[in-house]
């Protein structure tokens, strides 16, 4: 960006600071330039600054040490302190001074985004050099002389002397630029004293080239967490090949996510959309644009790409030196995502396991719906699951529902919710029996009867749990979370077909242990219920008797109604027994909404109904009196049966237990006897047990 200047200028200051007056005066010269940032955001050569923080630094050293050509100083010190860097090497490979300064327009990037130079006359042993600062930037003396200091260096990378430099114009002074006259003498790099320097200097410059490229080898090879891989990688690319702005876009597999990691962009949403545009090759590379690829054979994982600002060029070494870090890349990134997909899958397994353990040891199809809610997440790296059980979808449609949360919590859904899930997963339901397979679903943006919206999805996918070409319902997940330190970019799906086959898994666990689970259910619904009515059928009534007689006490009983039907007998002789136990199942609908939500209906016999109520008052008949003029006032209509229009009461009798009733038989069998009294008494009435 404009009016930027490397933290290579702000280190060798600071280095040259250290030098003279040690730690505690690195930390005089930030108090007196009033900077905040840590030392080693200031010290770190990838990083860029204001030029402003630059000057109050350059300032500041001036000021405790007392030195007016300071800048100069720094300046002439700047390619000796970084004699060992891809930068140095780079103009070392050059013929001479004259081509450094032939290519200063270029080279100057590598450092400032302050100002222009341009080479005006070159000899063999003198040059012009042009400075020209940026718009809106007002140039300082320290600026000037920090510059001489730089020019004054560049013959000692070639074993020379340093050059001496005028500045014969400047800006401060009215001109228009500031004007630098370098002469150099290209015979001293005959003499010996500075032959021996120039020698030690450039085998110093190899050893740290070669420490360097050491280093990041082993860093490599010891890094195991992928983005952090990838920040390294970006780091050492980024040291060697000076830019403001940079950037590393890969996908560990065809079709993952773009991982961006950038430096000197203003936000990750502008990294993003560049990532973007170059990886569709929507921008054509520029001459301030450095875009490399990185690949291996059969797979092309990404790029790494510079980018200077508008009319400052890259050298072509630097496009080979990008090259061979991008070759780098590509090595530790085949085995970072052979070592990502094993740890993936293993996980997935051990995930799957305890999933598929957890299931053997659930009784209901209700815990079996939580327990795969609670695994979605961790299985498939998203932040919210559910699980939809669609209950008779061709017709009195229930659904009951689980989500889960990547924390392990489970979140309840609004019941007005459920409604608008059922309208949302019918047609889905009735599509998917014949060709079960992933649903990709955009969210809310889809309509109002979106389940993914009614479940609190803004994009996610939805899964049929299909059994035996039955529907039993659904899992979901909400778009998995993007993990590391780039956004998201999407160039395909973001339905990576790694998340689709765990999802796939934990589906076929699900759709096994739910059909399972309710094939059981209906067997215990079959031995515990009466297949006409619904209603508890004698051993059911027996088993919660037990309980609810064991729980008596000084203060309440149990209690029993005894129902027979009133010329039911007569409906069969007549209509026929089909007729019968149509009416006997809508006998046993009303009877339930007339007993208490805590009490137990039973049928016990052809007409014949009991029903259990629990912990009422002791020598107090009042509760169960009141049932048992509900159930009389319930089947006081008549009902419509087949088209017939058919009448029939009840005759009920009502027993408290005693201190003597110690079982089911024994209130039953008073019940069954204050019940003939009813009807001894002329039907459709109740009576109480003595």
């Amino acid at each position: 960006m404009p009016g930027e200047v490397s933290n290579t200028v702000i280190g060798a200051t600071l280095g040259w600071v250290r030098e003279r007056a040690g730690e505690e005066g690195i930390r005089t010269v930030l108090e007196l330039a009033g900077e905040t940032a840590p030392l080693s955001e200031l010290e770190d050569p990838l990083r860029w600054g204001s030029y402003e923080r630059a000057k109050r630094i350059a300032a500041a050293a001036n000021e405790l040490l007392g030195t007016p050509d300071g800048a100069f100083v720094v300046g002439s010190r700047l390619l000796s302190h970084f004699a060992g860097s891809e930068v140095v090497a780079m103009l070392r490979a050059l013929s001479g001074p004259a081509d450094v300064f032939r290519v200063v327009t270029d080279g100057a990037t590598k450092q400032s985004t302050v100002n222009r130079f341009e080479c005006a006359e070159l000899g063999v042993d003198n040059a012009t050099v042009v400075m020209t600062a940026e718009p809106g930037i007002e140039l300082d003396l320290n600026t000037c002389r920090y510059v001489a200091g730089v020019l004054s260096s560049v013959p000692t990378i070639f074993g020379m002397s340093p050059a001496e430099v005028t500045e014969s114009e400047c800006v401060r002074n009215g001109d228009l630029a500031c004007v630098f006259q370098v002469q150099w003498d290209p015979e001293t790099a005959s003499e010996p004293d500075v032959q021996v320097a120039f020698l030690r200097q450039k085998v110093e410059g190899l050893s740290r080239r070669f420490e360097s490229l050491e280093q990041m080898a082993a860093d490599l090879a010891d890094i195991e967490d992928v983005d952090e891989l990838l920040d390294t990688i970006a780091s050492r690319a980024g040291v060697a090949v000076r830019a403001p702005r940079y950037l590393l876009a890969v996908r560990l597999r065809e079709g993952g996510r773009l991982r961006v990691h950038h430096l000197g962009f203003t936000s990750a949403d502008e990294a993003a959309d560049v990532a973007r545009q170059l990886e569709a090759g929507l921008a054509a590379e520029r001459p301030n644009e450095l875009v490399v690829e990185i690949a291996s054979v059969g797979h092309r994982y990404g790029f790494l790409a510079a980018f200077n600002p508008l009319g400052r060029h890259f050298f072509e070494t630097e496009r080979h030196l990008l090259l061979a870090y991008a070759g780098h890349a590509s090595a530790a990134l085949k085995a970072a995502a052979a070592l990502l997909e094993a740890r993936e899958r293993a996980r997935t397994m051990e995930a799957l396991f305890e999933l598929a353990s957890s299931l053997s040891e659930v009784r209901s199809t209700a815990e079996a719906a939580e327990q795969v809610a609670a695994s979605l997440p961790a299985v498939v790296g998203a932040a919210s699951s559910a699980v939809v059980l669609v209950d008779s979808l061709d017709g009195g449609r229930t659904v009951r529902m689980w989500r889960g949360e990547a924390d392990g919590a489970m979140r309840a859904v609004p019941d007005e919710r459920l409604g608008t899930l059922l309208v949302g997963l019918d047609p889905l339901a009735r599509a998917q029996v014949v060709g079960p397979g992933p649903l990709a679903v955009p969210g809310a943006a889809s309509g109002p009867l979106d389940p993914l919206a009614a479940l609190g999805f803004a994009e996610g996918v939805l899964l049929p749990v299909v059994a035996r070409g039955e529907v039993l319902g659904f899992a979901a997940v909400s778009r998995p979370v993007a993990p590391g330190h780039g956004p998201r970019v999407d160039g395909s799906s973001w339905l990576e077909v790694e998340l689709v086959q765990r999802l796939e898994g934990v589906v076929g666990l699900a759709s096994t242990a739910l059909d399972n689970l309710r094939l059981l259910e209906e067997a215990r619904q079959q031995a515990h219920h009466d297949p006409l009515t619904g209603l508890a059928n004698p051993r059911l009534l027996a088993d919660l008797a037990r309980a609810v007689l064991a729980e008596q006490g000084d203060d309440v009983r149990a209690a029993a109604l005894f129902i027979d039907l009133d010329r039911f007998k007569q409906v069969n002789d007549d209509l026929g027994h089909r007729v019968g136990d149509l009416l006997l199942a809508q006998v046993a609908g009303r009877l339930r909404g007339a007993v208490r939500s805590g009490d137990t209906l039973a049928r016990v016999g052809g007409d014949e109904f009991v029903v259990l109520l629990p912990r009422v008052p002791v020598n107090d008949d009042s509760e169960a009196v009141a049932v048992a003029a509900r159930c009389l006032g319930a089947l006081e209509q008549p009902f419509v049966v087949a088209g017939h229009r058919v009448s029939v009461g009840a005759s009920i009798g009502v027993a408290v237990a005693g201190p003597h009733d110690n079982t089911l038989d024994d209130l039953v069998n008073r019940a069954d006897r204050a019940m003939y009294q009813a009807k001894a008494a002329g039907r459709a009435r109740y009576a109480v047990s003595a």
